[in-house]
């Protein structure tokens, strides 16, 4: 029997002393902004979002976003990273799974910095992180990663553009030969804006990635399950590809149908 001033409570203030540093030291503790990616997750896959900017501009173009009016040339024939989020296999997703708040010093990270302005940028400004925290807040606090490699790992699964993409900049292109340029239908979603009984204007390209046994580490583009392909919007037989809004100087503020016409007679 356990006798004194060292009696059952002390055993167990030093039992949870020991357990305390024991998940610290594993990064597993409260306290702990590091993340387990073998157990600190709960969905199936990832759906890696890629946006056409030309579009995303015109949608904006009342605002005076330096991105918008001083766009990379690289932006007009390949679209850019959206965002890489995890999905479940039943259609849900998971959303915001911690208060852990974006650290902008992870935009200096090697294998993050030397990409991230190129292939995920925010045409709000350089200097505005806004929506690499709405990604890491939404999307990367689910994914079991740190910040770091969450980044790192969507940088990694960019998917390069096919080239008929930019060929048809300010003009349309077939929807069939764009599914193909992607890898078929079972690869790829393809977001337009616009109704299908008039001009449909690609905005975003979305794809399925696989997830290494085990982790929440990103494998690889696998194909989609129906529950993703369902969310496809662009079903006319050919799709607008939209040029920046100050490549049609001319015709500013022209109505959506009349800009278009007027887009192509241009070419």
């Amino acid at each position: 029997m356990i006798t004194g001033s060292f009696g059952w409570s002390s055993i167990v203030c030093l039992v949870l002393w020991v357990s305390s540093c024991k998940a610290r030291l594993q990064g597993t503790g409260t306290g702990s902004t590091s993340r387990d990616t073998d157990s600190s997750f709960d969905f199936d896959f990832y759906v890696l979002a890629m946006s056409y900017q030309p579009e995303f501009c015109y949608k904006h173009r009342s605002s005076d976003w330096h991105g918008c009016e001083h766009p990379d040339d690289f932006w007009k024939a390949d679209l850019t990273l959206h965002g890489l989020w995890p999905e479940r296999k039943d259609g849900s997703w998971p959303s915001t799974c911690s208060n852990e708040q974006f650290d902008d010093d992870t935009l200096k990270l090697p294998g993050v910095a030397e990409r991230i302005y190129h292939d995920w940028p925010n045409v709000r400004g350089d200097d505005d992180d806004s929506f690499w925290s709405h990604e890491w807040s939404k999307h990367g606090t689910c994914s079991g990663l740190s910040q770091g490699d969450y980044f790192r790992a969507a940088l990694d699964s960019f998917v390069p553009t096919p080239a008929i993409v930019g060929e048809a900049y300010g003009d349309t292109l077939s929807r069939s030969d764009l599914l193909e340029a992607y890898g078929g239908s079972e690869q790829v979603v393809l977001v337009c804006d616009g109704k299908s009984s008039k001009t449909q204007y690609l905005t975003e390209v979305r794809f399925c990635v696989g997830m290494e046994a085990g982790t929440s580490k990103p494998s690889g583009r696998i194909d989609c399950p129906s529950v993703v392909l369902s969310e496809s919007s662009c079903v006319s037989d050919r799709i607008a590809i939209s040029k920046f809004p100050g490549d049609d100087a001319l015709i500013a503020g022209a109505p959506r149908e009349e800009q278009h016409s007027l887009r192509i007679s241009t070419l």
